[in-house]
Parts: structure tokens; C-alpha cells; sequence
């Protein structure tokens, strides 16, 4: 039990049921595992009058237990998952570019915008937003002056849920939308037009591909464990180290789930920057008893993170992501 609590994608149980919606609770399977050393040690007390060979193999077991789940806990600590949310900003020293994405169910169009412009975001991704909002907050932000280009994704996904969109500061130059992959909740991805570096500030570089993407939740009722995996790759393939890809959304997956399925090189910049483990949903927990779900994955050969935040926009149950990138080649 021990050994599947810790490490279910070593034991290729990491998309199978219950494990699959568990595991982004990081800190849930750490109390599991004292829970479970607790029950150890009550049967290490009523054993004392046991023979000796049964009690060593508590004892072992015990000693076992006790070194996997102090690891385990150093681990989610160093990745940030015992920060409250409003702690856990990495700030930015350095940056080119600044991507803010976002699960915009129930948040309305000037939050969004609001937020947008503390943390001096160039690109906007997100996913359960209504087509009204989406072309609200396009406006909006251009309003206070940030001209702009808005990407909505077609009527091809789930009916029930709000679409996903990408809306993009004529700073970083002309896109084009381009085919992404077909997700079942959406998802939008586009390109620079042309090959040409553009500069902001200082810097020269060649702007990022962008997706935005939201694939479903592991419910039994609704998506099977191998559609949900079989979605998560298609979202998560979508970061291409050829082409500086930059990816964000609502995985509906884990910090570790989303790293088994990607490229080398792409890497989520919440763990590149030690902050892999706090919890963006629910918002109405504490972020250590939530679960890591949204992400930012990016081309690590192409665009470094250099700096990340986690904010609370509106009446959304998720938090947003603003993560900062340098350019690697700058």
C-alpha cells in the first residue's frame, strides 16, 4: 500500500482509478502514509507480546514507511506545496514575455483585464470562457491600450463546458491560428506570422507558439481513464521543442502526471521554478490541500521561466498562472 501511495506511476498505476484523481493531492497522500504508519505502530504495541520475528517485520516496515513519507514531504515542500498561494511568487528579474493563463469560469471580463495588467501580461490563455467574455476582455484590454488579436477555438468541443481562447499584445507581432489538437473541451494554437524577431525593451528574440488547452477530468461517469490519458498526451504533445512552444490550461493532471507524457525538453515552469506542487484548485481550499492541476509546460531550449505567480481572479474555482519567460537566445 505504501509503495503504490508514493510512487503509482512506477507501479503503471498512475492512470487507473482511484489513483489517477488522487494523485495530484500531494499532501492527501502524505497523511495517508502517517495514517498508515500510525496503524503500524498500534500493531507494533499489541505484537510486544509476539514472537520477536513478527515485530522486526513491523519494526522494518515501520522504519520503511517513516523514511519514504519524511522524503515525501521534504519533497512537496521544496516544490512549494506547503506555500499558501500568495507566498509561493517566484519573482522576475529578467523577462521578455509574460503569460498569464487562467480556468475563467464565472469571473467576468474587467478582472480578468485587471489582472492582466499587474502582471503586465503579453498573452492571455483560457479555457472555460464564455465567447462574450472572451471578446469582452479582448476589448477591454484594448481599452486601456494594449492592442490585440483574439483566437477563439470552434464549436467542437463538449457542449457543456465554456471554450478556450488566446488573446495575444500586438507587442509580440502578428499571429495566425493553426490547427491544434482536437480536445474535448477545447483548445486553440497559434503561430507568429513570419520568421521575423520583434523587440520589446531591450530584447530581440522570435515570439513563442502558443496553445492553450483543456482537456477533461478523470470522472468515471463521464471520461474513462483512457480518454482522459489519451487527451492529456494529445495536450501535452502539443509542446514541440522545434518550434519554441509555450502551453498552457487546465490539465485536469498533476505536476508528475503531465512531466511522464512530455517531450525532454518540455518541462512545466511551475517545477522548473521549485513551485510544481501548490494547489490551484479548489480555490476555496487552502493551496496545500488542493491540487496542482493548471500548467504552464514550455520549450526549455527556446524559453527560460524566470518568474511565476499564482492570483485569484473573480469567482473562478481555479487559480491563474503568470508566468514570466526569458528568452534563451537574447
Amino acid at each position: 500500500m505504501a509503495f503504490v501511495l508514493v510512487a503509482p506511476h512506477n507501479l503503471g498505476l498512475w492512470d487507473k482509478y482511484p489513483i489517477v484523481q488522487l494523485e495530484a493531492l500531494q499532501l492527501g497522500w502524505i497523511i495517508a502514509l502517517f495514517l498508515l504508519i500510525c496503524m503500524v505502530g498500534v500493531a507494533l504495541w499489541h505484537s510486544r507480546h509476539q514472537k520477536d520475528a513478527l515485530r522486526r517485520t513491523l519494526q522494518v516496515v515501520a522504519f520503511l514507511m517513516i523514511a519514504v513519507a519524511l522524503t515525501e514531504f521534504v519533497l512537496f515542500t521544496r516544490a512549494g506545496g506547503a506555500m499558501p498561494a500568495h507566498l509561493a511568487t517566484v519573482p522576475a528579474e529578467e523577462k521578455d514575455i509574460t503569460v498569464l493563463s487562467f480556468n475563467a469560469f464565472n469571473s467576468d471580463a474587467d478582472e480578468i483585464v485587471e489582472v492582466a495588467e499587474a502582471t503586465e501580461a503579453n498573452v492571455l490563455l483560457l479555457v472555460e470562457v464564455e465567447p462574450k467574455v472572451a471578446v469582452q476582455v479582448a476589448e477591454l484590454w484594448r481599452m486601456q491600450g494594449t492592442s490585440n488579436q483574439l483566437f477563439a477555438d470552434s464549436d467542437t468541443h463538449d457542449v457543456d463546458t465554456d471554450g478556450t481562447a488566446i488573446i495575444t499584445s500586438d507587442q509580440l507581432g502578428r499571429y495566425r491560428q493553426v490547427p491544434g489538437p482536437a480536445l474535448t473541451l477545447g483548445s486553440v494554437s497559434v503561430a507568429p506570422v513570419g520568421e521575423s524577431a520583434i523587440r520589446i525593451g531591450d530584447s530581440s528574440f522570435t515570439p513563442p507558439r502558443l496553445s492553450v488547452v483543456h482537456p477533461p477530468p478523470p470522472v468515471p461517469d463521464k471520461y474513462s481513464s483512457t480518454t482522459w490519458r489519451w487527451q492529456l498526451d494529445l495536450a501535452v504533445q502539443t509542446c514541440r521543442p522545434e518550434e519554441g512552444t509555450i502551453v498552457g490550461g487546465d490539465f485536469n493532471a498533476s505536476t508528475a502526471q503531465v512531466s511522464l507524457l512530455a517531450d525532454q525538453s518540455c518541462l512545466d515552469a511551475g517545477k522548473y521554478l521549485g513551485r510544481g506542487a501548490v494547489g490551484t484548485w479548489p480555490r476555496s481550499v487552502p493551496a496545500p490541500l488542493g491540487a496542482g492541476i493548471d500548467h504552464q509546460i514550455v520549450d526549455t531550449r527556446h524559453w527560460e521561466p524566470v518568474g511565476i505567480r499564482f492570483v485569484d481572479i473573480g469567482e473562478s474555482d481555479h487559480r491563474a498562472l503568470a508566468v514570466s519567460y526569458r528568452d534563451v537566445d537574447t
